[in-house]
């Protein structure tokens, strides 16, 4: 029997829940303990159907001079899509891309936000920001920076708020 090679996958399967309200990892509180192991350094080269290394996903930079669609989807296997202009970032956090319009390879590159299991409320907390969780052209859940952006070697966890007067995993696109 011949086994799958490379880090390729099929499309992910739907697992959003429209008004999830619980999770167990979610304190009364509403803080939520996020391990993210070791978070790949922004800057690698997006190729079709390959899921990207970060573990609730991560923006895409376009370097490319003129603007590009990205289709893919999220960590739970919602679609996203985004138009990112030219030499700009998205604010999207995408798994896996599965398509880019006309983008020259090697134009699309991750970028320097990671993305989160829960939706997040807006705040600052020490060497990072993160940007709250929205419907529309931002992240359903919320993403964050780091000051100093990982560098690929190094195991990250963070305490964020999470937004409980929203379903725990976002607003649907």
């Amino acid at each position: 029997m011949a086994s799958p090679t490379g880090r390729y996958l099929r499309p992910p399967r739907n697992c959003y829940g429209a008004d999830i309200r619980y999770a167990a990892d979610v304190s009364l509180a509403g803080k939520h303990k996020c391990e993210f192991g070791v978070l790949p350094a922004p800057g690698e080269v997006i190729k079709a159907w390959e899921p990207f290394r970060s573990r609730w996903g991560q923006n895409v930079t376009n370097n490319h001079s003129a603007a590009a669609t990205i289709k893919g989807f999220d960590w739970l296997g919602q679609p996203l899509t985004e138009t990112i202009a030219n030499a700009a970032s998205g604010v999207k956090a995408f798994a896996v891309v599965t398509s880019f319009g006309v983008a020259p390879a090697g134009s699309l590159v991750t970028g320097t936000r990671y993305g989160l299991p829960y939706v997040a409320k807006a705040q600052t907390i020490t060497g990072l920001t993160v940007v709250a969780g929205a419907s529309g052209a931002a992240d359903r859940r919320g993403t964050f920076d780091w000051t100093a952006d990982p560098n690929g070697t190094t195991k990250y966890e963070v305490e964020y708020e999470v937004d409980t007067a929203q379903p725990l995993y976002g607003l649907a696109a």
